[in-house]
């Protein structure tokens, strides 16, 4: 009689399965269930972006973004912004009432356009102040990592959590 039984309960879970496979079948073939191709999380997308815009910048720029810059840095690279455009509009007024001569007027202009250029940086210095946006940059990152946590551990309730040194000491006094 016990082999009877185990030979229903074996057919049983085979048609099981089977009908599980067919109902997948049907469904990719509906278009429902995309390919089964294996791709990489969201979390890993997330963390390796995040990670290679920090710590391996494609630009000067994104560089100087997660840098930190000090306050003392940024008051003088502010002054310097002010000077240039007081240069510039004393400039426009030199050339508009003629006041100095050709030579003078073409020196100004490249002294002048030089301040400019050199103080472009000054907006992109402003997230870096004191490394804010590189400490940005790592509290997403430690976001990524808590988010996929959380959804490892809904996915998986069974599974005891990572136990700190105190968990693992009660865990160990209580097996004694």
């Amino acid at each position: 009689m016990d082999d009877i039984e185990s030979v229903i309960a074996e057919a049983k879970e085979k048609r099981k399965t089977a009908e599980t496979l067919a109902a997948a079948q049907e469904l990719q073939a509906e278009g429902v269930l995309r390919d089964t191709e294996e791709r990489p999380s969201a979390f890993e997308v997330a963390a390796k972006n995040i990670s290679e815009a920090q710590h391996n910048p494609q630009s000067a720029e994104v560089a100087e973004g997660h840098s930190n810059i000090p306050k003392n840095v940024l008051s003088a690279s502010y002054e310097m912004g002010v000077i240039a455009k007081a240069a510039k509009k004393e400039q426009q007024m030199f050339t508009k009432y003629k006041t100095i001569d050709d030579v003078t007027q073409k020196e100004n202009e490249i002294f002048v356009d030089i301040m400019r250029e050199g103080n472009e940086i000054l907006h992109r210095q402003l997230p870096a102040l004191e490394g804010r946006s590189r400490d940005d940059a790592n509290q997403n990152l430690n976001s990524v990592v808590a988010g996929e946590n959380a959804r490892l551990a809904a996915m998986n309730p069974m599974i005891d959590p990572p136990l700190g040194v105190w968990g693992k000491f009660k865990k160990w006094a209580g097996s004694k």
